[in-house]
């Protein structure tokens, strides 16, 4: 296992995945947790051997019954979206609750998804509320954003609009798109901050900027975004448009770890 790690990251050699995948396999036949994780990464993502997702699947599953979080969270996430084989809403829960017992902050964002739509648990806002929070606390955009959305709403959590637009800065400061959306809307209507259109317009370009040609919401953001560039005095623009040019995303230490 160190070996592998230690080619795969170049740490002190040349860099070598063919080298870093041998030790990886050797480390597997002999019943690693850790070097079928990372042999799972390599089938899954397609890196230095042809891409088998059935594979990478089926070394998460036995690694992720060893105990290893990330092993847990990664044959979740496969299972949850039937990669490498069928869709498994019970297994997908199973595993997530095991990495989040042992801190993994995303298996908590993704439980927390799974409690809001009643997949593979009982629905329960209260409890995905509880798990989006456990990763927004440690930096994670995603969760961060879903904690804004629930005390914006008032689900599964005391409704505060203030605590909303904060939790929402802090993910769309990171670049998350759709937090970067509903601070927009916050900021238009006066919803929790104090009303800004220029501030509000300039965090909908962002949004439109961040958004994946595939989500919905992108056209949404842009209409709303087209019209306010049409009603803007141009001097409004220039300054929205500057603050536009000048946003760098401010990722968080802790965001997306394991622990």
């Amino acid at each position: 296992m160190y070996l592998g790690d230690i080619y795969a990251t170049g740490k002190g050699v040349a860099r070598d995945q063919v080298k870093a995948l041998q030790f990886y396999q050797t480390a597997a036949d002999r019943g690693s947790a850790e070097g079928r994780g990372h042999l799972a990464d390599a089938f899954r993502a397609g890196n230095g051997v042809e891409r088998n997702e059935p594979r990478a699947r089926e070394l998460y599953r036995l690694a992720a019954e060893q105990g290893l979080a990330s092993a847990q969270y990664s044959y979740a996430h496969m299972a949850y979206y039937g990669a490498g084989g069928q869709t498994d809403d019970m297994a997908a829960a199973k595993f997530l609750k095991s990495a989040a017992d042992q801190g993994y902050v995303l298996a908590h964002t993704m439980l927390a998804g799974l409690y809001r739509e009643g997949r593979g648990v009982p629905m329960d806002i209260v409890e995905a509320a509880k798990h989006s929070l456990y990763s927004a606390e440690r930096g994670d955009a995603r969760a961060q954003n879903e904690v804004g959305y629930h005390l914006d709403r008032g689900l599964g959590i005391t409704q505060d609009p203030v605590s909303a637009a904060k939790w929402y800065q802090r993910a769309a400061n990171q670049g998350q798109a759709n937090a970067m959306h509903s601070l927009a809307g916050m900021y238009l209507s006066g919803r929790g901050v104090m009303r800004n259109v220029v501030v509000g317009y300039a965090w909908l370009e962002l949004a439109v900027r961040h958004y994946t040609q595939s989500e919905p919401q992108l056209a949404a953001a842009q209409r709303v975004r087209d019209q306010l560039q049409m009603r803007l005095p141009p001097a409004a623009r220039d300054r929205a448009n500057a603050f536009v040019a000048a946003w760098q995303p401010r990722p968080e230490a802790a965001a997306a770890v394991g622990n």
